[in-house]
């Protein structure tokens, strides 16, 4: 079975030819004579981030300098999974910000990090595995690391923001969602209505606590509410570690910048820019772009960059198909308990926006 290849465009775009093909004769006269049909093998795989290249800087235009900042995204629903499929990165968000946070640490010319934040947070052990990640990068290298929240910065996202030396946020941006979540809607008379049985084979009275086949028993509740109250208060007390703020605003309220500004949350309201310029060392928050410092974003294989706001898309094309995700019924994906400002259930379909 032969296979057609072509690689094009940016790094890792490889595309398979799969289905039914009729092979050809070219004739002296330019003409084309078909022979019998063929059978070949197709797959497509869109993502660059597949690549077992490492990444590499790539200097954004108008910036210049023997020093260098680095722009490190952080943007939709943070899980420790894969995001794979058409259009989508195809791969692990935790691992990519990990590559790129190592990328930085390794390059001498860094003097600063800013982590671009635009995320409602993720699950409890993805935020919890990041935040570390950026703690222990200050620790090792002494680089400075400021937080910008771009335009969401809420649950997880918070938490990571926390770790770094500083935050700052765009004056439109929300800001909070301290809490935890265990999202789990009861599905039990749908089911009914569609004839449709849960015949599911257990030992072990509790095993499928949390369901949304059936109503959660009293004591169920009682334990995930326990559970839930264990993870906010590892959360909380991460906060504490660099953050007085008082305990009214630590029950997953959301706020403006402004609002948060004031209750200790975040440190200055600013553009991206004027974070930057903090993270290169300057004092002075209303500095344009600054012209002696090289700003940096993190891309692979021939993958550009052109603004300090350029993104990579990571939403599967595939996962826009349904107009609506049902918490619960992705368990067997990312189950569990979630650092997520959650103000739509869809948000925990596994798409990363």
């Amino acid at each position: 079975m032969p296979n057609w290849v072509m690689r094009c465009g940016w790094g890792g775009f490889l595309v398979f030819f799969t289905g039914c093909l009729a092979p050809i004769a070219i004739k002296v006269d330019g003409g084309l004579t078909q022979t019998k049909p063929i059978e070949a093998a197709v797959r497509a795989d869109l993502s660059p981030y597949n690549s077992p290249d490492p990444f590499h800087p790539v200097v954004l235009p108008g910036t210049k300098g023997q020093k260098r900042v680095a722009i490190i995204e952080l943007d939709g629903v943070l899980v420790q999974d894969s995001l794979v499929g058409l259009g989508s990165q195809g791969s692990n968000p935790v691992v990519v910000f990990h590559e790129k946070l190592q990328a930085a640490e390794e390059d001498p010319l860094v003097v600063g990090v800013v982590l671009r934040i635009n995320s409602p947070g993720g699950t409890v052990s993805a935020s919890d595995i990041v935040a570390g990640e950026v703690r222990r990068f200050r620790d090792r290298t002494g680089k400075k690391v400021v937080a910008h929240i771009l335009e969401t910065g809420t649950g997880g996202a918070y938490l990571i923001a926390s770790a770094s030396n500083r935050i700052t946020a765009s004056p439109g941006a929300l800001v909070g969602g301290i809490g935890v979540v265990f999202p789990v809607v009861l599905l039990e008379k749908m089911l009914d209505i569609l004839s449709i049985t849960d015949q599911s084979i257990k030992s072990g009275e509790l095993i499928d606590m949390g369901t949304a086949s059936r109503k959660m028993e009293p004591s169920e509740r009682e334990m995930m509410e326990a559970m839930a109250k264990e993870h906010h208060d590892r959360f909380k007390a991460a906060i504490s570690i660099s953050r007085k703020i008082p305990e009214k605003l630590l029950d997953g309220r959301i706020m403006t910048a402004t609002m948060a500004q004031s209750g200790g949350l975040v440190d200055e309201i600013c553009s991206l820019n004027d974070a930057v310029a903090l993270a290169s060392g300057r004092t002075d928050k209303n500095a344009s772009p600054p012209q002696e410092v090289e700003v940096v974003l993190y891309r692979k294989g021939l993958e550009t960059a052109r603004s300090v706001y350029d993104t990579i898309p990571n939403q599967p094309l595939q996962a826009t198909a349904l107009p609506l995700s049902i918490p619960g019924l992705d368990r067997t994906r990312q189950g569990g308990f979630w650092y997520l400002w959650m103000s739509d259930p869809t948000l925990t379909r596994l798409t990363g926006k």
